[in-house]
């Protein structure tokens, strides 16, 4: 089977790119969320841990020798600089990790999820198609969503 068509789906927070992708899952098409992927290499990919070792300091890591976020994050927030050498280190190992599960798609069309893609050079070319997704914030939705996001809320729009 030849390779299969990318669909990138992006948009703002909250503008329904996880309810487009849903659907597009619904319809069985696979799809590949980059954000999601990203957190799970700080614990799978070891290259990337090390670089992130190397680039961040031992300081990064738990008790079991994974990625601390809260440590990372505490680490970017000293050091606004950091995070352009983090996305460098990151960005590589998401596209050599949808490459790869791209080719163990068996179909025609998969999508891709992610909010920057379009704003990286680093991902030109990555993808065939794009769908934008947004929507129309109100200023009584931004302030409902203001006052009760935390850092692990997900806004879904509907």
């Amino acid at each position: 089977m030849k390779t299969p068509f990318v669909l990138l789906c992006t948009g703002g927070i909250g503008s329904g790119k996880s309810v487009v992708v849903r659907l597009f899952r619904e319809l069985g098409v696979p799809s590949y969320d980059c954000d999601h992927a990203a957190k799970e290499l700080y614990d799978r990919d070891p290259l990337l841990r090390a670089d992130m070792v190397r680039l961040c300091g031992e300081g990064i890591l738990d008790a079991g020798g994974r990625i601390d976020r809260a440590a990372l994050s505490a680490r970017i927030f000293s050091d606004p600089s950091l995070l352009s050498a983090i996305e460098a280190l990151v960005h590589p190992a998401v596209i050599r990790d949808f490459d790869e599960w791209k080719t163990r798609q068996q179909c025609a069309l998969v999508v891709i999820e992610s909010a920057i893609l379009l704003e990286k050079p680093l991902f030109a070319g990555v993808m065939d198609g794009t769908v934008a997704v947004t929507a129309v914030i109100t200023a009584d939705t931004a302030a409902m969503v203001m006052a009760t996001a935390t850092p692990t809320t997900t806004i879904t729009a509907t």
